[in-house]
């Protein structure tokens, strides 16, 4: 028997980080009297953006064949992951 977990909401997991690339972008235009316009660039690698719990649970076949698998509560480790993407705004002097 194998489990994974994993998030939903991905696109929402993203979403949450772009906004937060951006607020950090505009902190740094206020400490110099700037503020950010409009994203001009953006440049970022669709591929392998993995949002799962290395959770492991195994059992034997035994176990599983004799049904003595019953109300066992796994619950995933926190899940970690990193991205890259490169952003480009306009700065408003």
């Amino acid at each position: 028997m194998s489990v994974s977990f994993s998030v939903k909401e991905k696109g929402k997991v993203k979403k949450e980080a772009v906004l937060d690339v951006k607020e950090k972008a505009e902190t740094l235009c206020q400490a110099t009297n700037a503020e950010i316009g409009k994203a001009i660039n953006i440049s970022y690698n669709w591929g392998g953006f993995y949002l799962y719990s290395h959770t492991s649970y195994s059992t034997s076949s035994e176990v599983m064949m004799e049904n003595k698998l019953t109300n066992y509560n796994v619950e995933p480790e926190e899940i970690n992951a990193s991205d890259t993407a490169i952003f480009g705004w306009e700065i408003i002097v």
